[in-house]
């Protein structure tokens, strides 16, 4: 069982209003975790992660290694606005 697995279960748990069928894919995302998986994805599909906060603060993202995906958008060009003594 892989996260983005257990990511896309909740996915469709709040797609659905059918509560039978809630129940039947919760079920079965459950049935397909490994023992140690179980807490883990109890608590994502919960909302209630078991860690809390994950502690990622600015110090952790400026370490971080750069992204080698490219983004096509470029943002806006800024505007210099200037200010006279009145």
């Amino acid at each position: 069982m892989q996260l983005d697995e257990i990511v896309e279960t909740s996915r469709r748990v709040a797609a659905t209003a059918a509560r039978r069928t809630k129940i039947e894919l919760l079920a079965s995302c459950l049935a397909r975790c490994e023992p140690a998986w179980v807490e883990t994805a109890v608590g994502v599909l919960s909302g209630a992660p078991r860690h809390g906060k994950i502690g990622i603060g600015y110090a952790t993202l400026r370490q971080a290694p750069a992204c080698s995906m490219s983004c096509s958008h470029e943002p806006p060009p800024t505007t210099r606005i200037s200010w006279s003594a009145c």
